[in-house]
């Protein structure tokens, strides 16, 4: 009979052996030092740990990991850098039939559907979101002021002449936009586009062998007499015409420029939409 100086239990009472009482009594819950015993296990666990480098098998980043040998031999750690890479993983069927027998038996409430199903990208929700938005700014005129303040030293810091000398160095033929496509040509030339709109009428051109190019910028005059620059999109060296593919809006919007441009410079531009970016459309119109 072997009894606890701690809690005094016999090991009859805990139901314990001979060889396991010993390390009861060692991490007892009533002993005094079990905090130092415990930080001393966890040195020493931490001095056998090494650190190893590891390639992500979705976007081939290293990154760094603390494991034991035995964690590093029998592959118990993380395959990837990060949450979105190991979301992006292929299940296998295996693992497919886990889930979905895990999934079986739940029942999902009414809140947990709508949650699933609801479309945040809707008109509805963002209108709310937008009248939620006016009610509390209304309700915090001073933090408005605040923050108005704060958008006018912002806007003090970084003047037009910042984007000017940015829209001069950029590839773009002086134009700075946020986002370039790279599209090859059939000759092997690299050319940036803008849009998808401009993507659609470069692979119709290639597809039909027409001779394009991205052309410089065309100066123009507008009606308070400044001096301006026009960039048209493509220009097909054997029709001699200027090709300008646009939304709705560009085109309700730039209507004057392009027809004041056309007028000054006596060239032909011809505005596309989204229905009309095919050669067979295009052809019609030269």
């Amino acid at each position: 009979m072997s009894i606890c100086k701690y809690c005094n239990k016999n090991n009859k009472e805990l139901n314990l052996s001979s060889r396991s009482f010993s390390s009861h009594v060692r991490n007892c819950s009533m002993n005094p030092n079990l905090k130092k015993i415990w930080k001393k296990i966890a040195i020493s666990f931490q001095n056998k740990r090494k650190n190893f480098t590891f390639l992500c098998l979705k976007c081939s980043k290293k990154f760094e990991l603390k494991l034991t040998k035995h964690q590093y031999d029998f592959g118990l750690h993380k395959k990837y850098c990060c949450r979105p890479c190991s979301n992006s993983r292929k299940h296998t069927e295996g693992i497919k039939l886990k889930i979905s027998v895990a999934m079986q038996g739940k029942k999902w409430s009414v809140s947990q559907r709508k949650k699933l199903s609801f479309n945040y990208n809707s008109k509805e929700y963002k209108k709310k979101i937008s009248l939620k938005m006016k009610q509390w700014w209304d309700s915090n005129p001073q933090k408005k002021v605040e923050v108005s303040k704060r958008m006018k030293i912002i806007g003090k810091r970084i003047p037009k002449e910042h984007f000017r000398k940015m829209a001069k160095l950029s590839p773009i033929s002086g134009r700075f936009r946020k986002k370039v496509v790279k599209y090859r040509q059939k000759d092997g030339l690299i050319v940036n586009l803008d849009s998808s709109y401009e993507v659609k009428v470069a692979k119709e051109l290639d597809k039909y062998n027409i001779n394009w190019i991205r052309p410089k910028f065309i100066r123009w005059v507008d009606s308070q007499s400044n001096n301006r620059k026009y960039f048209p999109d493509f220009y097909l060296i054997d029709y001699d015409v200027y090709l300008d593919p646009k939304n709705d809006y560009l085109i309700k919007k730039d209507k004057i420029k392009i027809e004041s441009v056309c007028k000054q410079n006596k060239i032909k531009i011809i505005i596309l939409d989204k229905n009309h970016l095919s050669w067979k459309k295009i052809k019609k119109s030269l």
